[in-house]
């Protein structure tokens, strides 16, 4: 008799939990469900951003779901194509915060105010880990795109977020191989004229398959710590003038004009951009200077010959390369 009653209380304990557990299509793949615009001012809806573990040995894109499609979970998509998922279990009562769960990991998800989502408790590859996203609206998707730093003792994964349908990029986040991340965002980066480009301009992000644009820039950025110190940097990429040039994709873009005023080095003295050999950008702090790369893979490539759309950069100095050793 005790035993029955045993498995009267644990039946009924499970058969309330469910009730917090939310439903989950395992075959959707959130990379490609568009956001419901109903939902732009509200919690539920779609998150888009990156995972990164502590040791940085884990990096990837993240989706989160909360209900879009009534469905409440997450994917993640590694560098290294791995593939998992989180079901997401309800903590609070006005939808607002929320428990994810896999085979990977864990993090709650606190979207109380959704121009700031915050993933909390996150534990994924047997560690601590960060995750940092931003909301998808008006039924388009938004964009993370990955990077890695190294140079000197600095070290750790340099990405960018960009929000639905726009150009400019809305945060940086750096995540350190020793175990913190931080942001730069829009309202603190700097707008510039620059030669090689017609017009003011601010870090922006343009990927349009339609007309084989695949262009980002962020040109002479200064980037004021709030503990202190100070992270120059200076990167770029252009997918028409690689192809115009028949260059590899790990070919950058560098204006050179902020890199030399800041650092009182010389570079070159004429005002045009120039390409980078085998990297994409550099980065200074501490007088220590290194690399950015980004990760290409995504990168459409020419389907016939070489793409010859006109890209939006210009006066690029094609016959010099800059060299760079840390």
């Amino acid at each position: 008799m005790k035993n029955c009653g045993l498995f009267f209380i644990l039946f009924i304990a499970l058969s309330c939990s469910k009730e917090n557990v939310r439903k989950i299509d395992v075959q959707k793949d959130l990379s490609e469900l568009l956001p419901n615009k109903s939902f732009d001012s509200e919690a539920r809806g779609l998150y888009h951003g990156i995972i990164v573990s502590n040791d940085t040995n884990l990096h990837g894109k993240i989706w989160i779901n909360l209900g879009n499609d009534e469905n409440y979970n997450a994917l993640v998509k590694t560098l290294d194509n791995q593939i998992f998922s989180f079901t997401s279990i309800l903590i609070s009562t006005n939808d607002t915060y929320f428990h994810f769960e896999g085979t990977e990991g864990e993090f709650d998800f606190d979207v109380s105010n959704i121009n700031n989502p915050k993933a909390e408790n996150v534990y994924i590859n047997h560690q601590p880990g960060f995750i940092n996203v931003i909301k998808e609206k008006d039924g388009q998707k938004a964009a993370a795109v990955l990077g890695t730093y190294s140079g000197g003792p600095y070290s750790g994964t340099w990405d960018f977020l960009v929000g639905s349908g726009e150009t400019e990029i809305n945060k940086i986040v750096i995540t350190t191989a020793s175990g913190f991340m931080i942001e730069d965002n829009l309202v603190n980066f700097e707008s510039n004229i620059i030669e090689c480009y017609p017009d003011d301009l601010t870090p922006f992000f343009i990927n349009d398959i339609g007309s084989g644009l695949y262009e980002l820039f962020a040109p002479g950025q200064i980037w004021n710590l709030d503990g202190g110190g100070t992270i120059l940097y200076d990167f770029g990429f252009s997918k028409s003038l690689a192809d115009l040039n028949n260059f590899e994709y790990s070919t950058g873009l560098f204006y050179p004009y902020f890199w030399t005023t800041y650092t009182g080095t010389t570079v070159t003295p004429n005002p045009a951009c120039y390409f980078f050999n085998g990297f994409h950008g550099l980065f200074r702090f501490n007088d220590v200077t290194g690399t950015i790369q980004f990760d290409t893979s995504s990168v459409p490539l020419p389907t016939t010959s070489r793409n010859l759309e006109k890209p939006l950069i210009n006066n690029i100095t094609s016959d010099y390369f800059l060299e760079f050793s840390n």
